[in-house]
C-alpha cells in the first residue's frame, strides 16, 4: 500500500501545478470581449476641448456643408472654433464669401486631432448682417441676368461683362472692403481679390463651378464649369477702367478662356503650390473669342475684315479680334485706316496695347476726345 500511494502523489502534483498555471494565466490575461471593451471605452474618449467653445466636425466628403456651417459661426463673430478632421484652412477659403473676417490664427492640438482657430472680426454682427443683405441683392441682379442663358459659357460671360461694368479697380489699395466682395459688389471698387472672389461667390449662387486660383500678388479664376481646358479667367485685367465719349465702359475678353499655360506665361500668374488643382484635358473651345468667331486662323486676311464688319453693324463700342499669328496681327494693324473707311468711318478710336494679351487687336470706337490713337 505504501508503495502505491507515494506512485499517485507525483500525478496529484503536477495536477496541481497545472491547475494553478491555468488559473493565473486568466488571471493576467483579459478575455476578448473585456479587451474589446477597453478599446472602445478608450476610442470613444473626447478630447479635452475648451468649455463653451463651438465644435465642428470636418466632413471632407462635403467640405461645402461644412463651409456653411462655418459660416453660420462666423455670423454669430465666434472669436474661437475648434475644427475638427480638417486640413489647414486657407485664408482664400475662409473670406471668400465671410467678408467680416479680419484675419485668423490657427493652432494644433493634441497632436493634430483638432484644430483651434482664433477670429478677429471687423464690425458688430448687426451691421455684417445688413451688409450681406446688401451683397446679395447685387448678387441677385447679375444672376438674374445668368440665367437669361442657356449654356455654361454664356452664363460666365454675363458674369464677366457685369463685374468689369460695375467695379472700379482700387490703384491705391486703400478703399474700405477693397479686398473682399462688399467692396467689390456693394462700394464697386476693389483689387484683384474683391473682383475674383465677387466672381466665384455669385457662380456658385448660379449653380456653376469656379475657382479661385493666386499667385504672390494677384488673384483670378477658374470657371470649372466649362468643359474645355480654356476656362481661365482674369476679370480684372478684362477691366480697362476706360468708357467712350458717352460714358459707356469698354468691356474686353482678352484673358476670358484661357489654357493653363497661357494664363501662366503671363506675369503674376505663377500659381502658389496647392492654388490650382489641375487635371483638365487638352480639348480647347471656351476661350472668348474662339466660341465668338471672333479667332482669325493663321493667313486668313479675310476673316478679320468679316469680324471687323460684323461687330461694328452690331452698333457696340468695341471691336475684338484673336489672331493665331503675331504676323496676322500686325498687318492687320496696319490696314485698320483702310478697313475703317471700308466701313464709313472716320471718327478716331483707341487701341487697347496690353503687351501681354495673347494676340489680341481690341479697339474702342468713339473714345473720349484726344484719346485716340
Amino acid at each position: 500500500m505504501r508503495k502505491n500511494r507515494s506512485s499517485c502523489f507525483p500525478v496529484f502534483l503536477l495536477i496541481i501545478v497545472v491547475a494553478a498555471g491555468i488559473w493565473i494565466y486568466f488571471r493576467r490575461s483579459p478575455l476578448p470581449s473585456d479587451e474589446a471593451s477597453s478599446v472602445s471605452q478608450e476610442a470613444s474618449k473626447e478630447p479635452d476641448y475648451p468649455p463653451g467653445v463651438p465644435v465642428l466636425e470636418w466632413d471632407k466628403n462635403n467640405p461645402d456643408k461644412s463651409f456653411s456651417e462655418l459660416s453660420g459661426y462666423l455670423s454669430d463673430l465666434e472669436e474661437v472654433i475648434i475644427i475638427v478632421g480638417s486640413e489647414d484652412l486657407q485664408w482664400q477659403e475662409v473670406c471668400r464669401d465671410n467678408f467680416w473676417v479680419e484675419n485668423f490664427t490657427v493652432v494644433s492640438r493634441n497632436d493634430v486631432v483638432y484644430k483651434e482657430y482664433k477670429f478677429k472680426y471687423r464690425d458688430d454682427a448687426d451691421k455684417n448682417k445688413e451688409m450681406q443683405k446688401k451683397i446679395n441683392k447685387e448678387a441677385d441682379d447679375i444672376i438674374v441676368m445668368m440665367d437669361e442663358k442657356k449654356s455654361s459659357f454664356n452664363k460666365y460671360v454675363v458674369l464677366h461683362d457685369e463685374l468689369v461694368r460695375r467695379i472700379t479697380f482700387d490703384k491705391d489699395g486703400k478703399a474700405p472692403h477693397t479686398h473682399d466682395i462688399y467692396g467689390a459688389l456693394v462700394s464697386h471698387k476693389a483689387v484683384c481679390q474683391g473682383y475674383t472672389y465677387a466672381a466665384s461667390y455669385i457662380a456658385r449662387r448660379a449653380g456653376l463651378g469656379c475657382d479661385e486660383i493666386y499667385s504672390d500678388i494677384h488673384t483670378w479664376n477658374k470657371f470649372t464649369s466649362l468643359p474645355s481646358s480654356e476656362k481661365y479667367t482674369d476679370v480684372t485685367w478684362d477691366d480697362k477702367d476706360i468708357c467712350d465719349r458717352n460714358g459707356e465702359p469698354y468691356i474686353t475678353h482678352q484673358y476670358f478662356g484661357l489654357t493653363k499655360e497661357e494664363m501662366e506665361s503671363l506675369d503674376e500668374h505663377t500659381p502658389e503650390d496647392n492654388s490650382d488643382k489641375s487635371g483638365d484635358n487638352k480639348d480647347i473651345g471656351d476661350n472668348y473669342y474662339r466660341r465668338m468667331g471672333y479667332y482669325v486662323s493663321k493667313g486668313d486676311n479675310e476673316a478679320y475684315r468679316r469680324i471687323f464688319k460684323e461687330q461694328f453693324s452690331g452698333g457696340g463700342n468695341i471691336i475684338e479680334i484673336r489672331f493665331e499669328d503675331d504676323s496676322d496681327l500686325s498687318l492687320a494693324k496696319e490696314q485698320l485706316p483702310e478697313i475703317f473707311s471700308s466701313l464709313d468711318y472716320y471718327d478716331t478710336y483707341y487701341i487697347f496695347g496690353d503687351k501681354e494679351a495673347i494676340n489680341t487687336l481690341v479697339i474702342g470706337l468713339y473714345p473720349e476726345k484726344g484719346a485716340g490713337e
